[in-house]
This record gives C-alpha cells, sequence and structure tokens, in this order.
C-alpha cells in the first residue's frame, strides 16, 4: 500500500500549490519526458514501472481527525487541511489514468472532498472522465488542468506513450468550461517551440488559464534523461550543468514571451512554471489557483512565487508544524522551520526574484539589521 500519498513538498519555498495527493504510483501513460518516471525511478532505484495504490482509508482517517475533532496535533498535514489550503491531486501521477477505471481512487478522493466540501485542483492528460465522476464533481470546489505538450499527432505519439491526442484533450477542457469548471491547459514540457505555438493557436480563449514550463531534469547521467535527449530535435537549446538537463535560460525566456503573446491576445492569463522565471507569471500562483474561486483562496503564499507577482505584506500564513516527515533535507536535522525554508531558498536563489527583490528584502528583514542579500 503506497502510504506517502499525501504530503507537502519542499517545494512550498516556491511554489503555492505544494500541498499534494497522488493516489497511484507511477503512472500507466509511460511518457517519455515524466520525472515520476525517469529521475525519481532511477535515483530510488526502483524499477520504472513499478506502481502501488494509495491507502484511501489513511486518507479518511486524516481528513476526519482535521475536519471532525479538536485533537491536538503536531502533524503538518492536520494543520494544512484545518487550514483548509487548497489539495493539488496529480503531482506525480496522473488521478485519471487507465488504473482509475479498476481502482477508483480518485472518485472516492472526490467523495471525501464532497463531504468536507474541500477544494481540489486535479492535473491529467486525461480526456474522458466517468459518468460516475462526473455527477459527484462540483464547480466550487473541484478545477481541472489538462496537461498537453504539443498538437500534432505524431508530436504526441514520439513523447507519450498511452495518451489521447491533443485535440481530443482540448474537447475535453471545452466540455469541463461548459459544465462551469474552472479548467486550465498546462503546457509541459516545452520543447518544440513550433508545437506550442500551434497548440496556443488552437486554444483560442479556450481555457481558463494557460501554465507554461519547460523541461527540467534532476540528473544528467542516468539512461533515462539520455534517452530523452536522444529524443530531442533542438539539442542546441539545452545545457548541461550543475547535474542537470536544462534549456538554456535566454531560450525559455523567447519562448515565454512568444507563447505569452498569443494566449494574452486571446485574453487568456499565463503562469510560468520554471522555477527561475515565476515573476513573468500573470497571477500569484503559476497553477492559476489564485484565479478559481474563494474556496482556493487559502493556497499557500509565504514563497518565492507569491512574492515576486505582486504585493506582499511580509505577515502571510505559514504552517508552524514541521514539514520534516515529508523532506529529505539533511542540512536541516530533525527540526525545520517553513518560515526559515522558505527565507533560505531566497538566500540562495535571489536572482529568481526579478524586479521585486529590493521590496521582498526588506518586507521580510524589515525588523532585522542584517540584510537578505
Amino acid at each position: 500500500m503506497y502510504s506517502e500519498c499525501i504530503q507537502i513538498t519542499r517545494q512550498f519555498a516556491f511554489c503555492p500549490n505544494a500541498f499534494r495527493i497522488d493516489l497511484y504510483k507511477n503512472c500507466t501513460y509511460g511518457c517519455k519526458y515524466c520525472f515520476a518516471n525517469m529521475d525519481w525511478a532511477e535515483t530510488k532505484g526502483v524499477e520504472v514501472y513499478d506502481w502501488d495504490l494509495a491507502d484511501i482509508n489513511k486518507l479518511k482517517r486524516i481528513f476526519y481527525k482535521a475536519l471532525e475533532t479538536d485533537a491536538e496535533s503536531k502533524d503538518i498535514l492536520i494543520e494544512l487541511i484545518r487550514h483548509r489550503v487548497p489539495v493539488h491531486c496529480g503531482g506525480m501521477s496522473d488521478p485519471f489514468q487507465p488504473r482509475e477505471n479498476k481502482f477508483h481512487l480518485t472518485e472516492q478522493l472526490i467523495d471525501i472532498s464532497n463531504q468536507y466540501m474541500y477544494p481540489i485542483q486535479f492535473s491529467t492528460k486525461t480526456a474522458a472522465i466517468s459518468d460516475s465522476v462526473w455527477s459527484k464533481i462540483q464547480p466550487d470546489i473541484h478545477a481541472f488542468q489538462i496537461s498537453i505538450a504539443g498538437w500534432d499527432d505524431e508530436y504526441i505519439k514520439k513523447w507519450e506513450c498511452h495518451t489521447s491526442t491533443a485535440s481530443a484533450r482540448l474537447r475535453f477542457v471545452k466540455q469541463l468550461r461548459n459544465a462551469g469548471f474552472w479548467c486550465g491547459v498546462r503546457i509541459q514540457p516545452i520543447i518544440d517551440i513550433n508545437q506550442c505555438e500551434k497548440l496556443c493557436y488552437n486554444l483560442k480563449d479556450i481555457p481558463s488559464y494557460v501554465t507554461l514550463e519547460h523541461f527540467k531534469s534532476i540528473y544528467d547521467v542516468h539512461s533515462t534523461v539520455r534517452a530523452f535527449y536522444d529524443l530531442c530535435d533542438n539539442k542546441e537549446d539545452f545545457v548541461a550543468e550543475g547535474g542537470k538537463i536544462q534549456v538554456r535560460r535566454d531560450i525559455k525566456i523567447r519562448n515565454i514571451q512568444k507563447l505569452k503573446s498569443i494566449l494574452n491576445s486571446n485574453g487568456v492569463k499565463v503562469g510560468v512554471g520554471d522555477n527561475d522565471l515565476h515573476y513573468m507569471s500573470d497571477s500569484r500562483c503559476c497553477c492559476g489557483t489564485d484565479c478559481i474561486n474563494d474556496n482556493f483562496n487559502n493556497y499557500m503564499k509565504y514563497n518565492l512565487t507569491y512574492m515576486c507577482t505582486g504585493d506582499f505584506e511580509g505577515n502571510e500564513w505559514v504552517p508552524q508544524m514541521n514539514p520534516r516527515k515529508h523532506i529529505n533535507d539533511q542540512k536541516y536535522g530533525l527540526k525545520i522551520d517553513c518560515k526559515q525554508y522558505v527565507e533560505d531558498y531566497i538566500r540562495q536563489h535571489k536572482d529568481y526574484l526579478g524586479e521585486r527583490r529590493n521590496d521582498i528584502e526588506k518586507k521580510l528583514f524589515k525588523s532585522s539589521k542584517t540584510r537578505l542579500f
């Protein structure tokens, strides 16, 4: 049984949407660029197609304790749920992958969500959901983000083994929007800019929001990453440094400017998922969580993305409990202070702050003689 199905990820230092649930370990879509099947499998010494199911009863117990009892708890998951931080479902595996038709774990999570009117943002590559799921989802508390990496059928087949076509997924986006749901599109990874431009022209004003993000890997030494790199026609756009293969920063900026121009001209807001370019986003969360509705307003705000995309007071809510159980960061020992963890990240990545760098420095350390940078 997959016990670590609900976590706060270490990304909370820069991501407002880092409270995640994954119901399936690994994914049957088998996308060649996917970090879940690629880097994590290799670095953890796990077979790429090793898989497991979430312990849905564990999720039920956690939500029950958080929302139906006043029991004292030092568990950060309980703290996050009591604060009603929206959950991101589908960060490491697709919640509507074909296994869902057999095991119905996502449908059971929707039941939990409906019981407590708890907000969930689903990330998926599916082009359809079952009639049973349709009957249960609610626009007030359920939002969707459909991932599409390009437009032409041949291009999709090159990178994704078992997904539907881009046009089928876009029809699903339109279906959700017509039913009153907030539904964004995630263009990830941006590999071929021509394919992404073609996709953006076809998106028109259909999605609620579009997130842009380039390919990023953890280690360039692994065979799966090399296999990805070998499939790329634009190898000159990549650079290997610091043990990673990344798209060159100048290429990323150029690509984002091109795609934003198309999408903004159709009235669609754009979020930028690249860690060093969050400041180019049109909203406070690159997944668009801040644009959904009031039920999603308690997304996490004490992080780099929120700070560098608009007004920041410096006293935004931050979890008080220790997230060490969920974060593999040995330098902090057994105790991690969430506020300090964010500020340490900002110290290390000051160039990610864009034009708001000086303002953020003053807000974070207005009562300290020690300057941040």
